[in-house]
């Protein structure tokens, strides 16, 4: 394996599949990893490479946050605005892990974010990434609720404008 730092950048839509099929769905079937916030205008995805190898995905859409949203997580001001994005399919290739490839697509996604008027952006992390989550300045916003088929999960959030 290489010492060098991930390098970020937009990719496609397609390109993020793989990467998210492996790690967030790997026994559903392929068409699970396709979202229809894909599709929205705005949507950027972005990729994290090693090496030139793609190791590290994820997306960020306009999306404001429902009354209805999952762990009791109440929709903000910006959400109410138009002003909410969500960061989605985030996933890391295993042996990439803590080498700062996902805080190199979460930034590039946010940065996207806000340069397009996003005040705020929100996700439904699983337990197991709340950690760099909250590493990367996001805070719970929610209490544990379960994602059928998928499992335990927060909502969480990082304001992108003072």
């Amino acid at each position: 394996m290489s010492e060098s730092q991930p390098t970020c950048r937009a990719i496609t839509r397609d390109e993020t599949v793989p990467l998210r099929h492996a790690v967030l769905r790997p026994n559903a079937p392929v068409d699970d990893v396709y979202f229809p916030s894909d599709e929205v205008d705005g949507t950027f995805h972005a990729g994290a490479f090693l090496d030139g190898e793609l190791v590290a995905v994820g997306t960020i859409s306009p999306e404001p946050r429902g009354a209805d949203a999952p762990g009791g997580a109440a929709p903000t001001l910006e959400d109410d605005q138009g002003c909410a994005w969500r960061v989605r399919g985030m996933a890391t290739a295993d042996w990439a892990r803590s080498r700062g490839a996902g805080a190199c697509v979460l930034e590039l996604c946010t940065e996207q974010a806000r340069a397009s008027g996003a005040r705020i952006a929100w996700c439904n992390a699983r337990i197991g990434a709340v950690r760099f989550y909250e590493r990367e300045g996001w805070s719970r916003v929610s209490e544990e609720f379960d994602l059928t088929g998928i499992g335990p999960h927060f909502v969480m959030e990082r304001r992108l404008v003072d």
